[in-house]
Formats: C-alpha cells, sequence, structure tokens
C-alpha cells in the first residue's frame, strides 16, 4: 500500500493534467497502467512467494550466478535514484511547514543557489533536515516498524481524502474550468501518444518496485497471502491515489491560473493566498506528508538498496550498512532537477519503464517458461559448476541477448 499509496503517486496522475490531457483522458492512462503494473507485480513475486528468495538470488536462475549482478547493479542505480526523489520531495514537505511558521521564509535564509539549479538555499536546507532525520529510522529493524508503516499509509490515505473535499468544496463558480471538459486543451494528433506515454509513465513510477519484488514476497507465510494482497492493494490504491492527484490539479487550476502538479507547490501557495487558518492547515499537511515520506522512502528504496548492497558484499556489508550507502550516495543524483518540470518528471518515470520492462519480462518468462515454476534453491547459493544456474563461466548468456535490441526485419 505504501508504495502505490505516495506523493509520487498523487504526481503521476496531476502532471498528466499538466500536459494537457482532459481527465478522463488521464484516467484512461492511469488505469489501464496500474492493472498492467498489478499483473506483472503478481507474476514478478511469485517466485519469492513459493520459494521464500529475495530479487539478487531469483536473477540468479535467469543470469547466472555472476551474470545476475548486471541486473542488481542497475537495481542499486534506481534506489539510489528514488531514494534521492523521495528524500526531495520529503524535503519540500519539511519547507512547507517552516513556510507555514515563517512565511517569510526565504528572507530568514538568504538564496545563494544559481538559479539554474532550480531550487533555492531554503529549499536545500528543508532537503537536508528530511534527510538527516530518515538516517535513525533507517537504523531500526524492518519488521519494527511495522506499526509506523501503518500510521504512515494511514496518514497519507486521510490526507488525500481531505485535499480532495477541500479542493471540490471551494473551487468556486468556476469548477474544473475546461480541465473536466469533454475536449482536450490541445486539439491535434499527438493526444494518443500522450495517453500512450501516461500509460509508460505509470507503469514506470512502480517498475523499479516490480523489479524487486521477491524481496518483500519472500516474507509470506503462504503464497496465496502475497498474491491476493497484491491484487487487492497494488491498482486499487494507485488509482484512487493518482485520481484524486488529476481532480485536486482539475479543481485548483483555474483558482491559482495554472495546473498546480506538484503537491507541495500547491500547499506554498495555499500559504501565500491565505490566512492564519491556511497556514496552520498547510502546516498539518506537510507534517502529514512528511510521515507518508519516510514510510515510502525507507522500506521501498533504502531497504531495497540495503539488500542489492548486502547481495553484492556480503562479507562486507549487511542490509543495514547498505541502506545507509544508499542514503548517502543518492545526494549525487540531483533530484530537484527531475522533479522541475512535469514533462521532466514524466520523462523520468517512461525512461525507467522501457529500461525495466527487458528485465522484468526476462524474470517472468524464465520462471513460467524456462523453469514451469520448478527451482532448485540450493543450486542457487553453489557459486561454482556444481550449480545447475552456473551456465557459462558463471554467466547465463542467453540473457543479455535476449533484453538487448533486435534489429528490424524491415
Amino acid at each position: 500500500m505504501l508504495t502505490n499509496t505516495n506523493i509520487s503517486t498523487y504526481l503521476t496522475g496531476s502532471s498528466l493534467i499538466a500536459l494537457g490531457l482532459v481527465w478522463w483522458k488521464a484516467l484512461i492512462a492511469i488505469i489501464v497502467g496500474n492493472i498492467l503494473s498489478m499483473i506483472f507485480i503478481v507474476l514478478n513475486s511469485t517466485p519469492g512467494a513459493f520459494y521464500h528468495i529475495g530479487f539478487p538470488i531469483a536473477n540468479r536462475y535467469v543470469w547466472g550466478m555472476y551474470g545476475s549482478a548486471f541486473v542488481i547493479y542497475n537495481r542499486i542505480l534506481l534506489s539510489l535514484v528514488w531514494y534521492a526523489v523521495q528524500a526531495w520531495i520529503g524535503g519540500e514537505c519539511v519547507y512547507v511547514c517552516l513556510l507555514a511558521i515563517w512565511p517569510h521564509l526565504e528572507e530568514r535564509i538568504p538564496n545563494h543557489m544559481s538559479a539554474s539549479t532550480g531550487m533555492t538555499t531554503a529549499q536545500f536546507v528543508a532537503y537536508i533536515v528530511f534527510s538527516v532525520i530518515s538516517l535513525p529510522l533507517i537504523w531500526i529493524r524492518p519488521h519494527k516498524l511495522r506499526n509506523f508503516f501503518y500510521v504512515s499509509v494511514s496518514t497519507v490515505l486521510v490526507f488525500e481524502f481531505v485535499l480532495l473535499i477541500w479542493a471540490l468544496a471551494t473551487m468556486g463558480p468556476a469548477g474544473f474550468g475546461d480541465t473536466l471538459s469533454s475536449k482536450p486543451s490541445v486539439q491535434d494528433s499527438s493526444t494518443g501518444w500522450t495517453i500512450l506515454y501516461g500509460i509508460i509513465s505509470t507503469i514506470g513510477s512502480i517498475a523499479a518496485g516490480i523489479l524487486n519484488q521477491n524481496d518483500y514476497a519472500r516474507f509470506a507465510r503462504r503464497p496465496r497471502d502475497a498474491i491476493l494482497g497484491q491484487i487487492v492493494s497494488a491498482a486499487t490504491y494507485s488509482i484512487i491515489s493518482s485520481t484524486i492527484g488529476i481532480l485536486v490539479t482539475a479543481a485548483t487550476q483555474r483558482r491559482y491560473g495554472q495546473a498546480l502538479w506538484n503537491l507541495p507547490d500547491l500547499l506554498s501557495e495555499v500559504i501565500k493566498t491565505g490566512g492564519s487558518r491556511s497556514r496552520a492547515a498547510a502546516f498539518f499537511a506537510g507534517a502529514a506528508l512528511v510521515i507518508s515520506q519516510f514510510g515510502i522512502n525507507i522500506p521501498g528504496n533504502a531497504l531495497s538498496g540495503g539488500f542489492d548492497f548486502a547481495a553484492t558484499f556480503p562479507r562486507y556489508i549487511n542490509i543495514r550498512r547498505g541502506a545507509y550507502i544508499t542514503a548517502l550516495l543518492s545526494n549525487v543524483v540531483n533530484p530537484w532537477h527531475l522533479l522541475a518540470t512535469a514533462s521532466i518528471f514524466l520523462a523520468v518515470l517512461s525512461s525507467y519503464g522501457v529500461f525495466l520492462g527487458p528485465m522484468i519480462g526476462l524474470m517472468i518468462s524464465s520462471y513460467y517458461i524456462v523453469n514451469r515454476q520448478k527451482i532448485l534453491v540450493d543450486d542457487l547459493y553453489h557459486g561454482d559448476k556444481m550449480s545447475i544456474y552456473w551456465y557459462t563461466f558463471g554467466i547465463n548468456w542467453r540473457a543479455p541477448i535476449a533484453v538487448s535490441p533486435q534489429p528490424s526485419s524491415l
């Protein structure tokens, strides 16, 4: 639920409005993308649910004992990117809280950042504050954070519905304006491609989680617990969160003169145009979002990176150390550039889907078609020719050929 109910999922829907899609076309992209994502999640998590093996181990029967390192390194890179992005969003939420307390925050913290960075010094300070507060939470073992995760997902769900009620109740006589009309803001032949782009972006927003879903499904007591839980929650909560993003962006577009697709930007605008009550509401909204960002970033990105680092260097790195390495190295990603505009945000998401699609497809086809759902678990832990998954010098040469671009017959 945390993976599918967060600000990033909200942004996926709202950013499609900012690109010019009307609500029903954006909703089509959201629904189709999330249903496909749910199918891929279930299919790719089945090995973990049945054999209790994590993502790094499962790739050994696909790529070979050494070849699997290629996929693991790619997933580590994704953990760094997504940790940085979610931490930056969390920093924006901290910025909202600080702005609610000190409306002249930008004057209190003079800006020394170049305009090309797309951020101010105050925003960067808020990002650092969120990152530092995250560090003690990473130290806590995952199973002891269960109740905190429940609080996080409940907080963001309640907040999103409250935000929707507020947006609909206060949108005024202008209503949704042209956003919820039957005509797109720009009528041209590219509308269909924009919908397809939205579908790919929706899948891209969860593609990293699809790839290593075995890391979490392996903890299920029974296979059907993981399968049914994912079928019920994966698409449902993503569609709800993205739909709220579409409706809120549409309901506030006329009021603020533009489509404020980024939720922290919307809350900042509420502070600037409202009084003391608006500032108080924005503070609690920002605080709720900060909690939810802790809930998604630590298990979804820090621990995912920890799993992969631990699998790569097990003699020196455990899951906790790997999670801290992920948090430290994520700073080189410069996430403020990735969230600068709706087009850049969607470009990042769609690129993930295109890049990770072949890897996910290879894992699914290998398990269901090549291995016919039968895995010799013991052989996954033999790093020599005694393992049937040794292939050729520890690499299954068929895997890179399968994922590489094929020449066109034309």
